[in-house]
C-alpha cells in the first residue's frame, strides 16, 4: 500500500512539472524596446510639459520613471547619460529646484567632459536663480546663481547660453548690492554710521556698476556728515555731482554740501 502511494505521488509531481514547463514555454517574454526608442518616448512626454508651461498637467514622476528605465536597461548606452540629464530637467520643469540642483551637480561630477556641460552650468545658475528671496532675506541662492553664471561665462564665453547668463549675472549682482544697501540702511537708521559706512563702501567695491552708485555715494556722504568727517563728506558729494549730473541724488548732494559751507 505504501509503495502504491509513493508511486501516485511521483506521478503527480511529474505531471505538475510538465504542466509548469508547458506554461512557461507558452508564455511570451516581454521584449524591452531599444534604448533610443525608450529615450525618445520619454523625451516626447517631457517636451509636452515644456510646450504647455505653467498649464502643463504632465506627471513628471512618470516621466522620470521612463528615463530611469533607459538607465536601468541600458546603463552603458549614450542614452543612459542623456537620461541622467533629462531627469534633472524634469525636476527643474516641475519647479523642484533643489532636487534639480543635486541632479545637475551629479551629472557635472560624473561627466565633466560631456558636451552638455555648458547647458548644465546654465541650468545650475537658473535653478539657484529661481530660489532667490527678497532683499531682506538670506541671499545665498543669489550668490550661488552668480557663481554659476560667472563660471559659465568664464569657461564658455561664446556658448549659446552666455548672453542670457550675463544678463542674469548682472541681475544677481544688483540684487546682492540691494541686499547690502538694505542692511546698511538698517544701521544708518539706527545711527550706527560707522557700520553703515562700511556696508555702503563695500557695495562700491564689490558690486561696481550695480546701478546704485549715485544713491550709495549720497549715503556715504551722509555717514561722513554725521560722523563730522567734513572733508570726506565734501569729496564724496562732489564726486556724486560730477559723475552723475542727471541723478536725483545730485540735488540732495548739493543741498548737503550747502550745509557743509555754513
Amino acid at each position: 500500500m505504501q509503495i502504491v502511494k509513493m508511486h501516485c505521488l511521483k506521478h503527480y509531481l511529474l505531471v505538475l512539472v510538465v504542466l509548469l514547463a508547458s506554461s512557461c514555454a507558452g508564455a511570451k517574454v516581454k521584449e524591452v524596446p531599444p534604448a533610443e526608442e525608450l529615450y525618445r518616448e520619454a523625451m516626447e512626454e517631457l517636451n509636452k510639459g515644456k510646450a504647455w508651461g505653467l498649464f502643463s498637467t504632465i506627471d513628471y514622476a512618470r516621466v522620470i520613471e521612463k528615463f530611469q528605465k533607459v538607465i536601468d536597461y541600458y546603463p552603458v548606452s549614450k542614452y543612459a547619460v542623456l537620461a541622467e540629464l533629462r531627469i534633472a530637467d524634469a525636476h527643474f520643469r516641475n519647479r523642484e529646484y533643489q532636487e534639480a540642483i543635486i541632479r545637475y551637480q551629479e551629472f557635472k561630477r560624473l561627466h565633466p567632459a560631456n558636451e552638455n556641460i555648458p547647458y548644465v552650468l546654465y541650468q545650475l545658475g537658473l535653478s539657484h536663480y529661481k530660489l532667490i528671496l527678497s532683499i531682506d532675506r538670506d541671499q545665498r541662492a543669489t550668490e550661488r546663481a552668480a557663481s554659476k553664471f560667472e563660471e559659465l561665462i568664464r569657461k564658455y564665453p561664446e556658448c549659446e547660453y552666455a548672453e542670457d547668463a550675463r544678463e542674469k549675472l548682472m541681475s544677481s549682482r544688483r540684487r546682492l548690492a540691494e541686499h547690502e544697501f538694505y542692511v546698511g540702511k538698517f544701521y544708518y537708521r539706527r545711527g550706527d554710521y560707522q557700520i553703515a559706512l562700511g556696508r555702503f563702501s563695500r557695495i562700491l567695491k564689490d558690486y561696481p556698476d550695480s546701478g546704485l552708485d549715485a544713491k550709495i555715494l549720497y549715503f556715504i556722504g551722509r555717514c561722513h556728515y554725521y560722523l563730522k568727517e567734513w572733508d570726506e563728506a565734501r569729496e564724496v558729494l562732489h564726486r556724486l555731482s560730477d559723475i552723475y549730473p542727471h541723478s536725483k541724488y545730485r540735488k540732495k548732494a548739493k543741498s548737503l554740501l550747502a550745509k557743509l559751507k555754513d
